[in-house]
């Protein structure tokens, strides 16, 4: 018989190994870099005899309404082992915990969904919308003749918990839907294990600045021939333009892809 609880400390580990694996994966973070950002208390873990066959785990963010900011549940690592699909595993965690998130007085509960068909089931809907796009050269041209008043300057990695966290806030306030990234996952990126490593296909950090304030910053990187810009936030008008205008005259002749813009 299957037993559903929370996880203890000492299955954490084990925990998060299930969970890489069941999405065809090898955890590739230190467990332990992770354990202090998780709350177990909030954690879920479907047992087969002492085996963990499925979890999930919500957080607390911050999420921007029409108007305002809530603290809400981000809902994650949902996963099931393949040994164990289509036997009401996630069905059953999935209605322990939208119950759970309601005790404890959270008004939302979001995610981002791989298959949005089955979370409606769940209560689940569609929340937002992003789009993928594909800038030949022939059409990134302005229509006017533009000239930069700030400049554009890389960033190292580790230097992005500094200015872009801000940059970050002050874009996405009033953007509905847009998780607010704590501190930690920041901290976690600027020391990504692909850093340090060469090749090609490097993420690159840029930002601009004008009169010693960054106002916009855009993440980056090459394949093949092609750029591809992960994100770009700005603050104003002029941060906007200035990062666009770096991406189109980086690689002349290629084709700019932006991912996920609203």
């Amino acid at each position: 018989m299957l037993e559903m609880r929370t996880v203890t400390a000492d299955e954490f580990v084990a925990w998060t190994r299930a969970e890489a694996r069941a999405h065809g994966n090898r955890l590739a973070d230190d467990p332990e870099v992770l354990r202090p950002h998780f709350d177990l208390g909030r954690s879920i873990g479907v047992f087969d005899q002492g085996n963990i066959v499925g979890g999930a785990h919500s957080h607390r963010l911050e999420m921007s309404i029409p108007g305002a900011s809530i603290t809400m549940a981000g809902v994650a690592n949902i996963a099931v082992q393949p040994t164990h699909t289509r036997q009401g595993v996630m069905t059953r965690m999935m209605n322990h915990q939208i119950h759970d998130i309601y005790e404890r007085g959270e008004p939302l509960a979001a995610l981002f969904a791989s298959e949005s068909i089955i979370y409606g089931r769940f209560g689940y809907g569609v929340g937002s919308l992003y789009e993928r796009w594909t800038i030949d050269r022939h059409h990134n041209a302005y229509v006017r003749p533009y000239e930069s008043h700030g400049r554009v300057a890389f960033v190292d990695p580790l230097d992005i918990t500094k200015d872009l966290p801000e940059v970050f806030r002050r874009t996405t306030t009033d953007r509905p839907g847009v998780f607010q990234r704590p501190i930690h996952q920041w901290e976690h990126d600027a020391h990504a294990p692909e850093h340090s490593q060469g090749g090609p296909g490097g993420l690159f950090y840029v930002a601009y600045e004008d009169g010693g304030r960054v106002d916009g910053y855009a993440t980056y990187r090459i394949t093949g021939t092609t750029l591809g810009v992960n994100e770009l936030m700005a603050t104003t008008e002029e941060a906007n333009a200035a990062l666009w205008r770096f991406f189109f005259d980086e690689e002349p002749g290629s084709p700019t892809e932006a991912l996920k813009r609203p």
